[in-house]
């Protein structure tokens, strides 16, 4: 939404159910975004996809944001990059992060990105304020151990998809120079499909002892005759369902 943003208007914004913005019609560069808590400050854009947040509205007035915005833009166009996404923030928590940059730029830029940093807000409630330098491998595999068997246990695909967000975050952060490397770059999950599984001699079974009650072998090898005759997706789908180590998705430091 654009409009000829005053003193009167910055003043007067209410906050919503959602974050939004006002982009300034004198500088377009420049929005007003008011958090859903009441909070205010001057986002600066000179870029598609590129924008820092200059300040508060209770530390910048109107007057001072489209200075520093214009600053910046004339920055980007004589050196390609403003001095103020050189500048590293002396503090920055995983909250500021969430509001100030990787809200925006996910609703700017994503389809439904509303939905990640609110992801991330419901499930890593107790690092919102903690520095995003704080956040460390230890630190998330604490979480992983939470997240899969504490008391609100979720399915180890679901742990993936929220650590995802939480990794996706902090790679945007180094983009935007805030961090210098993602510290949970090192963490990957790996699949189960992926892995192999070693069996021994006592494992293997006869074909014909599976096949004769009607059924599959149950988990076990399948000959290569019986994978010629067509047999072997159908034993396939039953070892993925009854084998325990098919659904396993650890987290490992690689």
């Amino acid at each position: 939404m654009s409009s000829a943003l005053n003193k009167r208007i910055v003043l007067t914004a209410e906050p919503k159910d959602r974050p939004y913005e006002l982009r300034d019609a004198q500088f377009r560069g420049l929005f007003l975004r008011v958090q859903s808590s009441g909070r205010k400050a001057w986002p600066v854009t000179w870029a598609h996809g590129k924008r820092r947040t200059l300040g508060s509205v209770d530390h910048l007035t109107l007057d001072q944001a489209r200075d520093q915005a214009r600053q910046a833009v004339a920055e980007y166009v004589q050196s390609g990059l403003p001095a103020l996404a050189q500048s590293k923030p002396t503090s920055c928590t995983l909250e500021a992060l969430l509001n100030d940059h990787f809200e925006p730029w996910a609703i700017a830029e994503l389809k439904g990105g509303r939905q990640y940093p609110g992801r991330i807000r419901s499930v890593c409630p107790w690092l919102l304020r903690r520095q995003i330098i704080e956040i460390d491998v230890p630190t998330m595999e604490r979480w992983w151990r939470g997240r899969i068997t504490g008391p609100d246990a979720v399915t180890k695909a679901t742990a993936a998809r929220d650590f995802a967000c939480l990794r996706s975050a902090l790679s945007r952060a180094v983009e935007w120079k805030l961090i210098d490397k993602n510290p949970l770059m090192g963490i990957h999950h790996r699949s189960a499909a992926s892995r192999k599984v070693e069996r021994g001699p006592s494992d293997r079974c006869s074909w014909k002892a599976g096949a004769g009650k009607g059924g599959a072998c149950q988990g076990r090898p399948v000959p290569r005759a019986a994978r010629a005759k067509g047999g072997w997706k159908e034993t396939q789908a039953s070892y993925l369902m009854q084998s325990p180590m098919a659904a396993l998705r650890p987290l490992a430091v690689g």
